[in-house]
């Protein structure tokens, strides 16, 4: 017998959970579903930036003045969020706001990012980057992710 829930599902398609593309975000790199060492969820990420962000006026604030908060003056703030990021995610493994939300970057392999990779990932994040891909990629991976070859997980 044809129930309603059986024509519902051919009417949306194939079932997300289903075959060999469906998987959770984080199996093809080998990390848990949920919990520590699983991908951030997009909120997450977002809160943090917006954490980051705040801090970031207020720097550039005390070191450029009322200016910096002036819409001329933004790119002071983006400057400010570089370099923070670079920094404390190059010795730290995660922003303030990454902290502040229980999340941190990582290389594909587990380990600390370094230097390196955190400069790629903030010039890419300075640049506006990571929306290009964060929303669609299967992985939750912004560009800046990609290409410096880092995630970003549950602490």
């Amino acid at each position: 017998m044809v129930d309603r829930r059986d024509i519902g599902s051919w009417l949306q398609g194939p079932d997300a959970t289903s075959g060999p593309d469906s998987s959770y975000p984080g199996e093809r790199l080998g990390r848990p579903e949920a919990g520590t060492g699983s991908l951030a969820r997009p909120g997450r990420r977002l809160a943090s930036l917006l954490i980051d962000w705040a801090f970031c006026l207020l720097i550039a604030r005390g070191f450029f003045g009322p200016e910096a908060l002036q819409p001329n003056g933004s790119l002071s703030v983006v400057g400010v969020l570089v370099v923070v990021n670079l920094l404390l995610v190059g010795t730290a493994g995660a922003t303030v706001g990454q902290r502040l939300v229980g999340v941190q970057v990582e290389r594909l392999d587990g380990g600390p990012p370094g230097l390196l990779k955190a400069l790629i990932r903030a010039a890419l994040l300075g640049l506006g980057f990571p929306a290009l891909t964060l929303l669609w990629e299967r992985d939750r991976r912004g560009l800046h992710d990609l290409l410096s070859q880092t995630l970003v997980a549950v602490r």
